[in-house]
């Protein structure tokens, strides 16, 4: 479940900080999360305005994929249509899972605390081994993504996500890394 000091999220210290610096300078007076809430919520009410029985609406769905576009907007630069997000579903449905059962697990909170725990025989596979098959699923989705941005970007150009600002400024900055 966890990996060397780098990258977004798996770092530490001078690396972490230099990490959320370099977040917080792409972010930072990009006035476009107003209108993709805004974006988002005008495909939300199509969504629902399509619904033929409105007398029992389901909105965990439609509410989830509304809040992963925006996210997916300003992190990849792309959304999920809400008649094809089976992709999204897929990685929802496994992080609640992965979440609910790292919550339920002494054994995970204890090896979060004493990293050694997670060598020992047994104890190790059932604290940190069994999470790693839906951890590396959740992480390749993400990977997926990154790789997809990759292929669009343009160090010339203007950042069209968050990717592309960070792809800009590894080549300057030796903590950015992948």
């Amino acid at each position: 479940m966890a990996t060397g000091n780098g990258g977004v999220i798996f770092s530490e210290g001078e690396n972490w900080r230099e990490q959320r610096r370099t977040a917080i300078h792409i972010m930072r007076g990009k006035n476009v999360m107003e209108a993709q809430v805004k974006a988002s919520m005008d495909e939300f009410m199509k969504h629902l305005d399509s619904i033929k029985d409105k007398s029992s609406v389901d909105f965990r769905w439609p509410i989830q994929i509304l809040v992963a576009n925006v996210i997916n907007e300003v992190l990849f630069g792309y959304h999920f249509r809400f008649d094809d997000c089976k992709r999204l579903m897929d990685y929802a449905d496994t992080l609640t899972a992965q979440i609910e059962a790292v919550r339920k697990s002494v054994l995970v909170q204890l090896a979060m605390q004493f990293p050694w725990i997670a060598r020992l025989p047994e104890i190790g596979w059932l604290a940190v081994g069994q999470h790693r098959k839906s951890s590396s699923r959740l992480l390749e989705h993400v990977r997926s993504d990154v790789r997809r941005c990759e292929k669009s970007f343009s160090d010339s150009g203007e950042p069209a996500c968050f990717v592309h600002a960070y792809m800009q400024r590894m080549p300057k900055n030796d903590f950015l890394t992948w």
